[in-house]
């Protein structure tokens, strides 16, 4: 399920939050990988602009009360939060 916030012990996530904040907030991630990802965007004429963005996939466990969520920044910043619907450890 993707969601537009997250509550952490250190306060909310939104999307667009800077990395250090979501840091700040929720703590270190219990797993975190890091990727290059190209993107293709349209332009005005149509031709498609590549760009390369780097991707952060951290993964927050909050307990076994609580569910895990995955966090994706984009460059540093939020882009996408999900609930991975099964409880941590």
């Amino acid at each position: 399920m993707t969601l537009r916030t997250l509550d952490c012990d250190g306060g909310i996530v939104y999307l667009g939050d800077f990395a250090p904040n979501v840091m700040k907030k929720c703590g270190q991630p219990a797993y975190s990988v890091q990727r290059e990802q190209k993107i293709v965007q349209d332009n005005s004429i149509g031709d498609g602009i590549i760009t390369t963005s780097i991707i952060d996939d951290w993964t927050f466990n909050f307990g076994p009360t609580r569910f895990q969520y995955r966090v994706l920044l984009r460059d540093g910043r939020v882009w996408q939060i999900e609930c991975m619907d099964y409880y941590g450890y």
